[in-house]
């Protein structure tokens, strides 16, 4: 078994009625719109972090206590104008999650694969192809891209 502590920073949390909105705040341009569990743990080259991360602190909010449910929303800084509070809400299946509960075994089951692969020693590792994420990778001389 592997222990991880990871951190983070929640940016916003609303509440209403008991549920949690976890608001994470994003400068960059906005994800693909039609995730699935699966696609977000998919090594396609199209990465869902943002949709990750959020679900991820959703999960840690309720794990920890903080409220029996949430709900994972994104806020993309150049459109906050313009967009509905609801806009935010990250949906899977193009479907708004409205409970974090209804997704957490799934999604918890594909994060624990990942990171049993990421530690499988008989694993070997492959940096990427995709030489622009190369270019901001903090590990960039470790792999010696």
């Amino acid at each position: 078994n592997i222990e991880l502590h990871i951190g983070g920073n929640i940016d916003r949390i609303d509440e209403k009625e008991g549920v949690l909105n976890i608001i994470d705040y994003k400068t960059g341009k906005e994800e693909e719109k039609n995730a699935t569990i699966e696609k977000i743990f998919t090594h396609d080259g199209k990465t869902m972090n943002y949709i990750l991360q959020s679900m991820l602190y959703s999960i840690a909010a309720v794990d920890c206590g903080i409220s029996g449910d949430a709900i994972p929303s994104l806020m993309y800084i150049h459109k906050k104008e313009t967009a509905n509070y609801k806009d935010f809400i990250v949906k899977i299946d193009k479907k708004p999650i409205s409970s974090i509960n209804e997704y957490r075994d799934e999604f918890m089951q594909n994060l624990k694969s990942i990171i049993n692969e990421i530690f499988n020693v008989n694993t070997p590792f492959s940096p990427t192809d995709d030489q622009d994420r190369c270019s901001l990778c903090p590990y960039k001389q470790i792999c010696g891209r």
